[in-house]
């Protein structure tokens, strides 16, 4: 069953022909327009007073707030201030490394003395290694004359001979005797 639009209106009101009802449902076009044209200056006047409240809001937090000049002055003011006490402190600490490096300085002796100390250490430290050299050349000398080579090598050379089963040449042999009796430690030292 379909929906009569106009059944709703009908019930409230009675219309004596179709015509009048209709005129009674559907609003006069000049009606409409005029009351479209008080909503919209209602609309309109509900915004200015709204933008004018906000504006009155805004008026109000910025007179809460500095100047931005002077924000900026004073930003300004404290860079300054920390520039002379940073310039302050630099030149502070080069003052004090200086001081110390002087300090340092006059605690280290001066290059000559320190070539002068240098070779006295190099003078004292060739001393001992003369020494230490002579004292080993000397027992050295001692081991090897108490060694008797004419002796001995021939004695040595006869044993590892025998051991090793003959298989060394005679040539050979005949080699190392003679090294060994030309051998003299008066010679070699």
């Amino acid at each position: 069953m379909a929906i009569n639009p106009f059944s709703p209106l009908a019930v409230n009101r009675r219309a004596p022909t179709p015509t009048a009802a209709a005129e009674m449902a559907v609003p006069v076009r000049a009606e409409l327009a005029e009351d479209l044209g008080v909503l919209a200056r209602r609309l309109h006047g509900g915004l200015r007073r709204d933008l004018a409240a906000r504006r009155e809001g805004l008026e109000g937090l910025a007179r809460g707030l500095p100047e931005p000049k002077r924000l900026l002055e004073a930003a300004m003011q404290r860079l300054d201030e920390r520039s002379e006490r940073l310039d302050r402190a630099i030149a502070g600490q080069l003052d004090r490394l200086r001081a110390a490096a002087g300090e340092w300085g006059a605690r280290l002796p001066h290059p000559r003395q320190q070539t002068g100390l240098a070779g006295e250490r190099l003078a004292a430290l060739t001393q001992r290694l003369a020494r230490a050299s002579e004292g080993r050349l000397e027992r050295s000398r001692q081991i090897y004359a108490g060694l008797d080579a004419t002796r001995r090598l021939p004695a040595a050379l006869t044993r590892g001979l025998a051991t090793a089963g003959g298989r060394w040449r005679a040539s050979r042999t005949a080699r190392c005797r003679n090294a060994a009796t030309s051998w003299s430690p008066a010679r070699r030292a």
